[in-house]
């Protein structure tokens, strides 16, 4: 059943960002409806951790662009050199070799490359210190910045920094539609879908494997897996294959674009970490709800019980075994549900029903009562 959910919920999140990465527009919460510049909307979100604040600046834009500017880095430049992604280059050497344009949109381009005043806005942007890219998805443009600065809300959210930054974006907004309607608002980058339909798979691994995470060591940590390294071993290997074919199949489909190794770093770090999780779940599914053969009963006796708490956690059963079968293979503490918790006394005993594993990995089946 897991198995089966899983693989639906993979699709559905799978959908929903591409979509967002497609079409969509408006999206962020705003108990104050939406927010005016130079009688424009434009919508703003502020968030914070600590002493780290991040902020986004959202206006609309014509559907059909699909582009990211951000400062250019070590690997940006490697990236070109060696061949496996090409920037196209606008005559503009501050621009150039500071800033990296994720597009290979010619349109897009052309007018950057020829209307001096757009760069200009781009560049001024990019010289407050707190600005890390500009993004273009579906219908919005998105400029999100990130700072540890105490006053940062102050100045940006209901300050002239924050004003400056929409103007600029409505600015760019305008251009572009510009571009729309004398070019149309046909994708003209080829490798943009490829790279949303790469980015998107990645995010929603790594999604899922947040939430099999969730569902393994919270909603059915009371379900014991014995050989359970042994399994993490083989799922680690298994997630390190689809790893390796995910970034050899982006590099064959976007090398020669501005987005290759882009999103050849995204499918790593955040399609590698979902994959470490949720290959694991998915193992662990097959091996125990694909085990067809008979339980082997293990008679235990429980020494001790044990009720703990953790934060972020909640409360933990543990019980402590001593097997009456000296071949008996059992850890010497499991966790399990407060069913079975209920059921342990200590000095008294409980039979553990071994399962042998569709993949070869021992896990419990059931613990009951003599």
């Amino acid at each position: 059943m897991w198995f089966v959910l899983g693989l639906m919920s993979l699709v559905v999140f799978f959908s929903y960002r591409l979509f967002r990465k497609l079409y969509w527009a408006w999206g962020w919460t705003d108990d104050l409806g939406y927010l005016k510049n130079k009688g424009q909307p434009y919508k703003t979100r502020h968030s914070s951790h600590k002493e780290t604040h991040w902020f986004r600046f959202a206006v609309v834009c014509p559907p059909g662009f699909h582009f990211r500017i951000k400062r250019e880095t070590k690997w940006d430049r490697f990236a070109k050199r060696i061949g496996l992604s090409i920037e196209q280059q606008l005559d503009d050497p501050e621009f150039d070799e500071s800033l990296y344009l994720v597009s290979d949109d010619p349109a897009l381009a052309g007018e950057l490359s020829q209307v001096a005043e757009l760069r200009q806005v781009i560049k001024a942007l990019f010289r407050d210190p707190n600005m890390r890219t500009l993004v273009c998805e579906g219908r919005h443009l998105v400029a999100e910045l990130k700072t540890n600065a105490p006053f940062a809300p102050l100045e940006y959210s209901t300050g002239e920094r924050g004003r400056l930054i929409v103007s600029a974006l409505q600015e760019l907004a305008l251009a572009l539609t510009w571009v729309a309607e004398v070019h149309g608002t046909q994708r003209r980058d080829s490798y943009a879908l490829r790279a949303a339909l790469l980015v998107s798979l990645a995010s929603a691994t790594l999604v899922l494997g947040f939430v099999e995470f969730f569902r393994l060591f919270q909603l059915e940590r009371g379900d014991v897996m014995l050989d359970a390294i042994g399994l993490f071993g083989l799922s680690a290997l298994a997630a390190a294959v689809i790893l390796f074919l995910l970034l050899g199949g982006a590099a064959a489909l976007l090398r020669g674009s501005s987005h290759a190794h882009i999103v050849m770093w995204e499918v790593l770090v955040s399609g590698g970490l979902g994959l470490l999780m949720s290959t694991y779940a998915v193992a662990r599914d097959i091996n125990c709800e694909w085990d067809g053969e008979a339980a082997k009963p293990l008679m235990v006796e429980v020494t001790r019980k044990y009720q703990g708490y953790r934060r972020k956690y909640g409360t933990y059963y543990q019980i402590y075994l001593s097997p009456l079968d000296s071949g008996a293979r059992l850890p010497e503490r499991l966790e399990v549900s407060y069913s079975v918790y209920a059921l342990a006394e200590a000095g008294g005993r409980l039979v553990v029903h071994v399962k042998a594993g569709y993949l070869g990995y021992r896990w419990i089946g059931a613990i009951t009562r003599p």
